[in-house]
């Protein structure tokens, strides 16, 4: 390593304009004067900030009040409409037995006066198979008597499916409550806010119980609440559209708006401006609410898409947090979200101060707005009783600071900084030795950081290479990595099988593309969804036993599953395996399937070409017989004449021998006659 000197020999001392002394003798002199200046606006800040603390605290109480009011009557309302909800599921196919029930619940005496009706919303055929609308629904008339409403279920009516109210409740267990967004009933003409409570049957949703509030109600509730105090409240939806205000009936957008949609509070704050630092701290609210629901998510984005479908833009985020929130269960206290203040209320016409609440299970916005008292002259009358007073003992103490540091720190230093410029490091080794105090401990420190610069820079030099080889090693592997992803990707892309993974409870985790083209459905749709509602529900029971049988066992198992496609049921050898984490514990269940319908029809080709063959044998056996018959009479036919053949052969030899002594014979009779004759 190349060594350099360090420090410069024989250079020149410091300028006295650049010195250490002077300019911490400058920077003291502007620290006196700023404590001179500033000891008067501390002690009014002081007794301000005390003002306002009490300010804060009181306005906090007054919050905590109204909310506890609050509360108390939608933990009423939420008891009321799970009520209802129980009472629904229970009777749920006696709907005379509901007729009678439910009104009753909704005339309740504690909760009369703030609810304007409620009833229970049915799936399609969940109740009655004959009906897709079957609600059942009453409010309340001018008189007060609960009128049962039908023009829900009427044809020409939007289907009560898609509301806003109803939607989100398909994602909320039973007893669990939904708080709509604030709106205008299209029936009653209405401002309300709903309450929805989901029903479910065998794991299986059948429709939502609801009770509605009128917001005219609960704008009188929050007027008598702060009665005693001198300010008012404002409460807001999830959406932040306005629930309550002093001036209630100016909330409302014009008469002939048809879409029935109240004022929301950033339509307002254009209005008043001053209520601009309000709407914008809202916003921030809103968006930290919607990140931390993002980032602790329990539902999937595809999921959350098809919730929020038939949603405006602005309304989709927030009720997406809202509905993965209350999964997670984490808000269950109110709390303040804010603290802004007004230099002139629109409503007080005065300085104010604004504390905004969040409120749990509803999500509702309360702002608390009560006026700022005024600064009292005590604050001004005890700065010119101690102003002089602390001004004078300042100016002692910094004269004194001033003697001991340049004794003390400021003569050693300069002595060090001489020895350095000498590059005499045997003064500052002496003034190491001969110093037990900070001075001493920094020429020992000057010293050893010197010697252990150089260790450092050699470790440095092979960490770095370290490093260098570690961080090819990790590229490498994300490499690999990556080449895995691309090979599995394209597995199961081009894979000629369908293969999909679900979730403990049934849910489509993964599938690929082949599974997406057999069904007919995007894999958008598929995933996150249950076999219930992509399949009939006989095929969907048999898949989800399969499922089961496989949970309960590590080895794989073989089904034979009818697949329905466009073209039909077609067979598939499914496959189906457990799949367990690194601890042994089974987080879902995958499947490979086979089309069974190319093996059978081969299978059934195979057998009639069997057939056909066993067929061909059968007659070439038939003919064999007939042939053998005809050989079996042949050799008959040829035994006989062969036996004639040896009959005609022994008698032309015995005509032959009979010739040969008929010769013989004669040539002896001839030659005795020959012999006589002679």
């Amino acid at each position: 390593m190349d060594k350099r000197p360090i420090f410069a020999p024989q250079a020149s001392l410091t300028q006295w304009q650049k010195s250490l002394p002077f300019k911490l003798s400058l920077l003291q002199l502007i620290i006196a004067s700023i404590l001179i200046f500033s000891t008067a606006w501390v002690i009014l800040n002081i007794q301000t900030q005390q003002i306002s603390e009490q300010q804060t605290l009181l306005n906090q109480n007054h919050g905590q009040i109204i909310i506890a009011k609050l509360q108390e009557m939608t933990s009423q309302v939420e008891n009321q409409v799970n009520a209802i909800s129980q009472i629904a599921m229970l009777y749920r196919h006696e709907p005379e037995q509901l007729s009678k029930s439910i009104p009753v619940l909704l005339s309740i005496e504690s909760q009369k006066d703030i609810i304007s009706g409620g009833g229970i919303w049915p799936e399609p055929g969940a109740f009655n198979r004959q009906k897709f609308r079957d609600s059942l629904f009453w409010a309340h008339n001018i008189r007060g008597e609960l009128v049962a409403i039908d023009s829900y279920n009427s044809d020409n009516f939007p289907s009560y499916h898609t509301e806003e109210w109803y939607r989100p409740t398909r994602f909320f267990p039973a007893g669990k409550v939904f708080w709509s967004k604030s709106y205008v009933d299209p029936t009653t003409h209405e401002p309300m806010v709903t309450a929805s409570s989901a029903m479910w049957v065998d794991h299986q949703f059948i429709g939502a119980a609801t009770t509605d509030i009128s917001l005219e109600k609960l704008n009188q509730l929050l007027r008598n609440a702060m009665l005693d105090v001198s300010g008012y409240v404002v409460a807001i939806d999830h959406q932040n559209q306005i629930l309550a205000f002093p001036n209630r009936d100016n909330t409302r957008q014009s008469q002939s708006d048809t879409t029935h949609h109240l004022m929301s509070f950033d339509a307002l704050a254009k209005v008043e401006h001053a209520f601009t630092p309000i709407a914008s701290a809202l916003q921030l609210a809103d968006r930290s609410f919607i990140d931390q629901a993002i980032a602790e998510r329990v539902f999937t984005q595809e999921q959350m898409d098809n919730l929020t479908r038939l949603s405006s833009d602005n309304e989709r985020e927030m009720l997406s947090a809202i509905v993965n929130d209350n999964a997670k269960n984490h808000f269950t206290t109110p709390r303040r979200i804010a603290s802004i203040a007004l230099t002139m209320d629109p409503v007080l016409k005065a300085p104010s101060l604004v504390s905004v609440f969040l409120m749990p299970h509803t999500y509702w916005k309360i702002l608390v707005v009560t006026p700022v008292a005024p600064l009292q002259d005590t604050a001004k009358k005890l700065i010119e009783k101690v102003g002089l007073s602390l001004v004078a003992i300042q100016m002692l103490g910094l004269i004194s600071l001033f003697i001991l540091q340049h004794r003390l720190i400021m003569a050693p230093i300069m002595e060090m900084v001489r020895a350095l410029k000498r590059n005499d490091s045997a003064s500052i080794e002496l003034k190491a030795k001969e110093r037990h105090d900070e001075v001493g401990l920094l020429a020992k420190t000057f010293l050893s950081r010197t010697q252990q610069l150089e260790i450092a820079m050699a470790s440095l030099d092979a960490s770095n290479l370290a490093l260098e080889q570690q961080l090819l090693s990790q590229q490498h592997v994300q490499q690999e990595l990556n080449r895995h992803k691309e090979q599995l990707r394209s597995l199961l892309d081009f894979a000629s099988t369908i293969i999909y993974i679900k979730d403990l409870n049934g849910r489509y985790t993964l599938v690929n593309h082949k599974y997406c083209e057999v069904l007919g459905i995007e894999r958008r749709k598929i995933i996150g969804a249950m076999d219930f509602e992509l399949f009939p529900a006989p095929l969907a029971q048999l898949y989800q036993q399969n499922d089961q049988r496989v949970n309960h066992r590590h080895d794989a198992l073989h089904f034979e599953e009818p697949i329905p496609t466009p073209r039909g049921e077609i067979i598939y050898q499914m496959t189906k395996f457990d799949i367990r984490d690194d601890e042994d514990n089974s987080i879902g269940v995958g499947a490979i399937g086979f089309n069974m319908d190319l093996k059978k029809r081969q299978e059934k080709a195979q057998e009639k070409l069997l057939e056909q063959q066993q067929q061909q044998m059968k007659e070439q056996q038939h003919q064999t017989q007939l042939a053998q018959q005809e050989l079996a009479l042949m050799r008959e036919q040829i035994g006989e004449l062969n036996h004639e053949i040896t009959q005609q052969i022994q008698l032309n030899l015995n005509k032959q021998q009979s010739l040969k002594l008929m010769q013989h014979f004669l040539a002896e009779v001839i030659n005795q006659m020959m012999q006589e004759q002679d």
